[in-house]
């Protein structure tokens, strides 16, 4: 199911977040609980992040412009990056419209973006479902110099 408003979404994958936590001894007890715990219907919810370019639609080789981030996404990430801040998850879309690089998996259809914004570096993925019918936003994450320039 669609959620129209981004502040919506994130409050409802916050309080998942948060709820799971309090169940759990590590990131990954919390991610699982979450996915125990709380409806396929609630965690496949998501709020169209933002449009992919022709580049990154060429690149992904999708169907489809649109890009998903599900609440099961935001979930997993605000547990294993709880230093994002809400407002830092509104700077997705300058991501997604114009990354400073563009990374491509080896080992999966993945595409990575990178960008520096505000002086911090960022790393948001995507990935095209198998039929490349639906994008998703599966990871959004800071990155120190080092690692962005590697990339």
């Amino acid at each position: 199911m669609e959620i129209k408003h981004f502040e919506t979404f994130y409050k409802k994958g916050l309080y998942i977040a948060k709820q799971s936590c309090q169940n759990a001894n590590s990131s990954k007890q919390a991610i699982e609980y979450a996915r125990k715990t709380f409806s396929k219907t609630d965690l496949n919810s998501f709020y169209n992040i933002g449009v992919l370019s022709k580049k990154l639609q060429l690149i992904l080789n999708t169907k489809t412009v649109l890009i998903k981030f599900s609440i099961d996404s935001i979930v997993k990430n605000l547990i294993k990056h709880p230093e994002i801040s809400f407002e830092e998850y509104l700077y997705l879309d300058i991501i997604l419209k114009n990354p400073d690089k563009i990374a491509i998996s080896k080992t999966s259809n993945n595409s990575v973006l990178l960008l520096k914004h505000k002086e911090k570096y960022y790393q948001a993925v995507l990935k095209a479902t198998i039929d490349k019918t639906e994008n998703y936003l599966t990871s959004f994450r800071l990155l120190n110099e080092t690692e962005f320039s590697k990339l």
